[in-house]
């Protein structure tokens, strides 16, 4: 097992900090030092006194949730805590020079070496948004964008845009006629087994390659709520976290929109991937030397 020393200069104290402990009431036992769980008792997080949403900024010491956030402001600061949630969420995954910036500079590279004729193809973005491509590296002959959303604004010539779903796509774009399939951090929204299988024989329709990435399952830390262990906590721990995570995408104001935030995402497993994309190759991509997201890649 690596030691804290190995990690990038995470301190050692913080790899004590167990990602499964025992949870009580919403998953917010308290912790000890070590990391083992501890009675409950009648903590205030746990008490009937439910916190406003967003106000879990300074969670107990000793919590669950703070040894959680401390951990991660560690992993960017070194162990210096206090850093505005906003502020650190940029930091790690959002902003310039952020760890998720670097990861996703990385996936480029990767992508533009499995598909040195992008420059030449017709390609289909399912999910994707006019801004991302705008700053990427990588600049097909053509690129269609399908998204439940709108891509509002003027677009190059070499840019159109859809409001569809990728589940139900209409026959004019499953008969395009593209070369390559691209799709980043989508599959694992589309809302259960049976849509991303649909998702899945879509991107097998539209053309004879693809690259569909998605997080993967067990990297210890939940990427969009950047929380430890959040996707294998009940579903009702996870809605309160909802509330009164500061590093959530969006903090949720009641338990029923908690509710629905977790529901909307479900990460996949290679198991799944590979169920689901039975001849590609699937490959990992390493954060601290943990697979972190996993890519079904098609060459064509």
């Amino acid at each position: 097992m690596r030691t804290a020393r190995q990690l990038d200069g995470i301190p050692q104290r913080l790899c004590q900090v167990s990602l499964f402990p025992g949870l009580a009431e919403y998953g917010l036992a308290p912790l000890s030092q070590t990391g083992k769980g501890t009675p409950a008792g009648n903590s205030q997080v746990v008490s009937g006194r439910s916190p406003p949403p967003g106000s879990f900024s300074r969670p107990p010491a000793g919590s669950y949730m703070a040894a959680a956030g401390q951990f991660l402001e560690a992993v960017v600061n070194g162990g210096e805590v206090g850093m505005d949630p906003h502020a650190l969420r940029r930091r790690l995954v959002e902003g310039p020079g952020s760890a998720g910036e670097r990861c996703r500079a990385r996936r480029w590279e990767r992508f533009a070496a499995a598909f040195p004729a992008a420059a030449a193809m017709s390609v289909i973005d399912l999910g994707g948004r006019v801004q991302a491509w705008l700053r990427a590296p990588v600049r097909p002959a053509s690129l269609h964008i399908v998204n439940l959303v709108a891509q509002n604004g003027d677009l190059p010539s070499w840019i159109r845009a859809d409001q569809a779903d990728a589940c139900d796509l209409p026959p004019r774009i499953l008969g395009g006629g593209y070369d390559l399939v691209f799709s980043n951090s989508v599959i694992e929204h589309v809302g259960g087994y049976a849509q991303r299988q649909r998702f899945a024989a879509a991107v097998h329709k539209l053309a004879a390659g693809h690259w569909v990435q998605t997080p993967y399952r067990y990297f210890p830390v939940e990427p969009h709520w950047l929380f430890p262990g959040f996707q294998f906590l009940p579903l009702a721990a996870r809605a309160e976290i909802s509330r009164r995570w500061p590093l959530a995408p969006k903090v949720a104001a009641t338990r029923e929109e908690g509710v629905r935030q977790t529901l909307g995402v479900e990460l996949l497993s290679r198991s799944e991937m590979e169920f689901l994309f039975p001849d590609s190759a699937i490959w990992a991509e390493r954060f601290v030397g943990l697979p972190k997201s996993l890519t079904a890649v098609k060459l064509v």
